[in-house]
């Protein structure tokens, strides 16, 4: 095939540039392919102290990531995937360049070892990937005029020799489909290894319904997605032994964010006590890394749709952040509501990360407000690069929270505070709209899986994890609303405001709070049930009035005081609400002292 050419005494000048690979054999049994390969080794160091990778160019990167590639598989409702046969072996390397790439082989142990001159691209060399990446490109180019679509194709749907496409239209991509033979044909290049969930595309089905898509498992037949469990248990408990196993754990698009957050942990433990890399471990980390290995046996069982409905009268990103001790993170879930009404919720990615450790010493940046502010941060980051990499219309974008203190933050964003906070409040306001903030129950945040972690049998079942909160599936006027906007919307139907108005706003802004913060008490009440005995309202013995306000029932009802008096209001000691009424009562009164107030 002219890959490479032996070499004469005569034809190698020694005093000129050249480089000898060294290589060894990689051994791959699950490959369908190429059971054996030959690595070349381009950064061995020569005898001037530098590699041939030292001295090459890598080169910009020109293709998309498999992030972006991935999502946009999951929008496709038909898809595609095939790869290029021996792409770097197909791409001549100039004359002037192969004494930069010569081989010592044979190919018997019988015969004498020859010097061989390697013609192509190769494997090993830093600048492979770019020059191999910028031929496809080049094909793009050329053939734009004549197969536009199948064009877009090679420019944004392939990852080196892999492409990755779909379309809503069986036929449309059958005809897409041979346009790229064509185009990649005319170059020299072979296409196979075709794979589509809708068997008449590939016409018979090439190879096994399971395979690998960019390091996914892919199902054609029942059109799912899932992983393997590729950790070895048996392997070392030393650093570098669990370092590397745990980096096997493959997931692009952080679908399994709750498991390897786990994993992540216990790496910055690792990390956290010095130890050498081949010394053994303390034994609590050994104990937590393998409870980890015997919890990680059913990511295999683990198996979700790849097609998420993205062509619909309504499209909707919804995404969620939360934060714990060792871990925050984010979750973003696509919403549509079909002509028939019908809604369907769907997780799309996700993204997770460990706090960051203190040895600044700066302990403020790691309290749990500040890290539900870095949650947020995320959140608004991953949905920038999921609206980049979509190619679909999105009619609105929202964004929940349970941290009623970084809603405070990002709703004052001109109030004097520290620049860890101030310079996240701005970026995120740079970013989106305060009114598509929304604040969910802690226990309705599907994010707090991330945050906390989860195994993956535990991962399996939760239906809040791959579906998000129920009351998306319902119409947004039963979605959870935030104070100020009932107080608006009280406020503005009114021709005129008046003190009655304000007050009846006041009272259902509190009756509000009381049902998200007390809703079994509420329940119970409004019912003339027992609260539980397990309530930390219990030694008030509280009780709802006329209005709907949950009240101390007190034991000075014989004393000459106001109603009020007699019969506190309860409040929720972290809702913002209440926050609010202790500024506007601290600032009336001049910031005084509690000994200072009027009784």
């Amino acid at each position: 095939m002219g890959h490479m050419e032996k070499v004469s005494d005569m034809d190698l000048i020694i005093d000129q540039p050249h480089f000898y690979f060294p290589h060894h054999p990689v051994l791959r049994p699950d490959s369908t392919s190429t059971k054996l390969r030959t690595v070349f080794n381009g950064s061995a160091a020569t005898s001037s102290g530098l590699s041939l990778n030292d001295v090459l160019l890598t080169g910009p990167t020109i293709q998309q990531d498999i992030f972006n590639i991935l999502l946009r598989f999951r929008c496709h409702k038909v898809v595609l995937t095939g790869d290029i046969q021996k792409m770097f072996r197909q791409i001549m390397v100039h004359k002037d360049d192969r004494n930069l790439q010569l081989i010592l082989w044979r190919f018997s142990t019988e015969q004498a070892v020859h010097t061989y001159r390697l013609n192509t691209v190769t494997y090993g060399t830093c600048s492979a990937p770019y020059l191999a990446a910028r031929c496809l490109h080049q094909l793009g180019k050329e053939f734009q005029q004549v197969y536009p679509e199948a064009c877009k194709i090679i420019l944004n749907d392939f990852y080196m020799d892999d492409v990755v496409t779909g379309h809503e239209d069986n036929i449309e991509l059958m005809r897409i489909k041979q346009e790229l033979v064509t185009i990649f044909t005319s170059a020299g290049f072979e296409l196979h290894k075709w794979k589509s969930n809708e068997i008449s595309i590939t016409k018979k089905g090439d190879g096994d319904e399971i395979s690998k898509i960019l390091g996914i498992l892919w199902n054609t037949t029942s059109d799912s997605l899932g992983y393997a469990k590729d950790i070895d248990e048996q392997a070392g408990t030393t650093k570098r032994n669990i370092l590397s196993e745990v980096q096997k754990i493959f997931d692009p698009l952080g679908i399994v964010s709750p498991i390897v957050v786990l994993g992540k942990i216990i790496m910055q433990d690792i990390w956290s006590i010095k130890v050498k890399w081949d010394e053994e471990l303390p034994t609590n980390i050994i104990s937590e890394w393998k409870r980890f290995c015997y919890q990680l046996k059913d990511i295999e069982r683990i198996e979700f749709p790849r097609h998420v409905r993205s062509k619909a009268k309504i499209v909707e990103i919804h995404g969620f952040s939360d934060a714990a001790k060792r871990a925050y993170g984010a979750a973003i879930y696509i919403r549509t509501v079909s002509e028939d009404d019908s809604v369907k919720v769907s997780l799309l990615c996700a993204k997770s990360r460990v706090t960051p450790t203190s040895e600044n010493g700066n302990l403020e940046d790691v309290t749990i407000p500040r890290m539900e502010l870095r949650a947020a941060s995320l959140l608004v980051d991953l949905t920038t690069k999921v609206m980049d990499s979509l190619s679909i219309l999105i009619n609105g974008i929202h964004y929940w929270t349970d941290s009623m203190v970084t809603l405070e933050w990002l709703r004052n964003p001109n109030r004097s505070r520290p620049a860890f906070i101030s310079n996240r409040v701005k970026a995120i306001n740079e970013k989106t709209s305060i009114t598509s903030w929304h604040h969910v129950r802690s226990k309705d945040n599907p994010a707090d899986l991330i945050s906390r972690g989860a195994s993956a049998r535990k991962l399996l079942a939760c239906t809040n994890w791959w579906n998000g909160p129920t009351f998306l599936t319902e119409h947004n006027q039963h979605w959870p609303l935030e104070c100020n906007t009932a107080v608006c919307s009280m406020v503005t139907t009114q021709e005129e405001v008046t003190g009655e108005t304000i007050r009846v706003a006041h009272k259902k802004i509190i009756v509000w709070t009381q049902w998200r913060y007390y809703e079994k008490e509420m329940s119970c009440l409004t019912t003339n049930k027992l609260i539980p005995s397990s309530s930390t309202l219990l030694t008030l013995n509280p009780f709802v009035d006329s209005d709907g306000l949950m009240r101390v029932r007190g034991r000075i009802q014989a004393a000459g005081v106001s109603y009020d008096q007699q019969h506190p209001i309860i409040l929720p000691p972290k809702s913002n609400l209440t926050l609010t009424i202790i500024r506007h009562y601290h600032t009336i009164n001049l910031h005084v002292g509690m000994q200072s107030l009027p009784e």
